[in-house]
């Protein structure tokens, strides 16, 4: 039920030499939040690299017959029932972490797996799914013709328009012309720059956050539902993004209110899980699990320019760890939805569909108008978070407040 309630924790480490009482209070209001995001995401997580699977399989990635059965499990031709033992503990871990990413609102999208994706992924799939990446090394024809056995599957419900091929930097320039020659109904995703526009069949453009604003191209002029922005290794702090040197606020903004002001059409992110160091320009990964704390260890940071780029779980001795970090990025995609159902009363009180107050209609325009002072752009916003943190204690209040009308569409 709604409402304010409290309560204590019990803290007992060795280090501490008493039990310490932690009291907290928890507001809950008299809504919900939707399950899927409002925020289209592509955060990518690669379960074939050498850094999960030497982790993941006690210091040894798989090799031979093993290797090709973990594929197949990854591509959705294996299930859990035919696993071999060794397979079933990579299977597990891999679990773990997707119960990580998913309580914090980061579903797999399937961004980056070089493999068209099994029919019973795509089934159950959520939407935003990636059906395969092209690479320079991706062979077109093979995909295509395993794509035309999706084609059933992607007509029902018409499944097009929540899937996407994604073309990597390093594919053909043809690649996006055959695809959509063979398949004309079928979205494409293709990262861009200033200097790197988009093929003119790719409906989705994913430009680098520091090149959005500056983009000029049709995509971005005119439907900027269809441009997304990406974050990797740049800006550096105290810039947007998700390394350890980044302010709080400035992780949280950007999977929230910063893409509601840039009215970015979804946020894309390279792979996580990159579990290893760049030693003289090669990526070494890690061999051994954090074993200890309560700081990782220097050379556990990840690459020694970009601290902990692509890190938001951890390798644990037990299983993954999750970062503070990405409870922020649960918190921001929250942001985003709280702004979002204000957004709907609103229009619904607008519309005539719902009434309010002349006084919460001010309120809920007041609230909906993001402030420079709170986030302006990528590298201009209140660091220290407490407006971030007062504005949804207010939308939420609002939104309680007004809550219970029976007529408003949630």
């Amino acid at each position: 039920a709604p409402g304010m309630y409290s309560g204590s924790l019990q803290i007992r480490a060795d280090e501490l030499g008493s039990v310490q009482t932690v009291p907290f209070q928890v507001k809950v209001w008299n809504f919900k939040l939707p399950q899927q995001n409002s925020l289209p995401t592509a955060v990518g997580r690669r379960y074939d690299t050498p850094a999960f699977l030497a982790l993941a399989g006690n210091g040894q990635p798989p090799t031979g017959q093993l290797a090709e059965e973990w594929r197949q499990y990854l591509t959705g031709e294996r299930d859990d029932g035919a696993l071999s033992d060794d397979c079933r503990k990579l299977a597990e871990i891999m679990k773990r972490c997707e119960a990580e990413f998913l309580a914090c609102r980061l579903p797999d999208s399937r961004i980056f797996n070089p493999d068209v994706i099994a029919e019973t992924v795509l089934t159950a799939g959520s939407d935003d799914l990636c059906l395969f990446t092209v690479t320079a090394e991706t062979d077109l024809d093979v995909r295509i013709a395993q794509l035309r056995q999706l084609v059933p599957a992607l007509d029902q419900d018409d499944r097009y328009n929540r899937t996407y091929v994604f073309l990597d930097r390093s594919a053909p320039p043809d690649s996006a012309a055959k695809l959509k020659a063979a398949f004309p109904k079928l979205r494409l995703m293709s990262q861009t720059a200033v200097n790197h526009p988009a093929p003119p069949e790719v409906e989705l453009s994913v430009t680098p956050l520091q090149d959005f604003l500056r983009l000029s191209s049709p995509i971005q002029a005119e439907n900027t539902d269809s441009t997304w922005y990406s974050v990797a290794r740049r800006p550096l702090p105290p810039g947007a993004n998700w390394l350890l040197e980044t302010p709080p606020a400035g992780t949280r903004l950007l999977t929230g209110l910063l893409a509601v002001k840039l009215k970015a059409g979804g946020f894309f992110h390279r792979p996580l899980l990159q579990w290893g160091n760049m030693v003289n320009d090669q990526f070494v990964p890690w061999r051994q699990p954090i074993s200890g704390g309560p700081e990782i260890p220097p050379e556990q940071f990840g690459t020694t320019e970009f601290s902990a780029d692509g890190f938001l779980l951890y390798p644990g001795v037990n299983g993954p760890l999750p970062s503070i970090r990405l409870k922020l990025v649960r918190d921001g995609l929250e942001d985003y939805e709280y702004q979002q159902l204000l957004y709907a009363v609103l229009r619904q009180a607008r519309e005539g569909k719902i009434r309010l107050t002349k006084a919460q209609i001010a309120q809920l325009e007041s609230l909906g108008a993001i402030n420079d002072s709170l986030v302006k752009d990528a590298t201009d916003y209140d660091r220290t978070g407490k407006q971030l943190m007062q504005l949804r204690s207010d939308i939420g209040d609002l939104l309680n407040e007004i809550g219970s009308n029976p007529k408003i569409q949630w």
